[in-house]
Order: C-alpha cells, then structure tokens, then sequence
C-alpha cells in the first residue's frame, strides 16, 4: 500500500503465495501471484506503480520464490505495456469460446 502526505491510499496490491498444483508434468514451485495491483487514476505516471511493483519482486526474491506472476486482461493495452516495461513476459493464455 501507498500513501500520500494526507494519509490517503493512492496505491495498492494484493498478493498470494502460490504453489503449483500436484499435477505429474509441471515442475513443483512456489511464486507470488499479484492478484491485483491499482494505482490511483490522478497519481499515474509518475513511478508509484513502478516502486509498488518493485517492492513486491524485492519481497519474493527475499523469501526464496522462483516467480512473480499475475494476470492482465487482453483489452487492458496500458497496463500490459506497464508489466512488459518492467520485464514481465507473457507465460500462457486463457482463452473462451463464447456459446
């Protein structure tokens, strides 16, 4: 969470510590799961997302996890050009058929 001079939250995420299902092909591990990450709309563009991001990857590599994932929906261009600035590649997709 972040704050600014008046005490008031201008960002904040929600985190989970994951594990890989008991699934026989997939390799066991444990990551950060970024479940949501929100920046006040008028304190965009100016680094809160960025040093809130940061944190978290300090956080999980402090703690030993191998990955920090999350996701981001398909429409959303502005914040899939965030992650991608900060490193972050696209691991798979969901995908639908809408019947």
């Amino acid at each position: 969470m972040a704050e600014d001079c008046n005490n008031e939250i201008i960002a904040y995420s929600i985190v989970e510590i994951m594990t890989t299902r008991n699934i026989p092909i997939l390799k066991e591990r444990k990551f950060v799961y970024i479940d949501d990450l929100c920046v006040s709309s008028n304190h965009r563009k100016k680094g809160v997302g960025r040093m809130l991001f940061r944190h978290i990857v300090d956080y999980a590599k402090k703690s030993g996890y191998d990955a920090l994932e999350l996701t981001v929906w398909e429409f959303n261009s502005d914040a899939i050009k965030f992650y991608e600035s900060l490193g972050m590649t696209t691991r798979n997709r969901r995908m639908e058929l809408k019947i």
